[in-house]
């Protein structure tokens, strides 16, 4: 994992297997590659000593829903922007397009916190590789 010139140390991902439909996975692409560019901008992936935690579960009752958060740790002081810019209007809008797509945005002290939500229809699990 490369983004942005940071290495996959400044990154914690954790969460279990999860299936999408295309059109979320291309959504969930758009909204995790702005964060990345704000986070090498201006956040915890500018300095040498910030990092990423992005976690995500699936809840089940009564729909299938996908919880995912972005949380930058160590970084600089942000503040909440005075307007929003075309990458905070693109996460808003491309994640409430989806079905009971919802996103909340916190600007902390270390860094931004994204949490992100959308229902997803129910798909088949998973296929695991058969070992021979």
């Amino acid at each position: 994992l490369d983004v942005h010139g940071a290495s996959s140390q400044r990154f914690v991902v954790e969460g279990p297997p999860v299936r999408v439909q295309p059109q979320t996975a291309l959504t969930l692409a758009m909204v995790m590659h702005e964060l990345c560019t704000n986070a090498a901008k201006h956040g915890a992936l500018s300095n040498d000593s910030g990092h990423v935690h992005v976690q995500w579960r699936l809840e089940e009752n009564p729909v299938h829903r996908l919880q995912l958060s972005w949380q930058e740790i160590d970084g600089p002081a942000v503040t909440p922007p005075d307007r929003g810019g075309f990458g905070l209007r693109m996460i808003s809008r491309a994640l409430s397009a989806e079905p009971g797509g919802d996103v909340q945005l916190h600007f902390h002290g270390q860094g931004v916190v994204c949490e992100m939500a959308v229902d997803l229809p129910v798909l088949d699990a998973p296929r695991q590789e058969s070992k021979p």
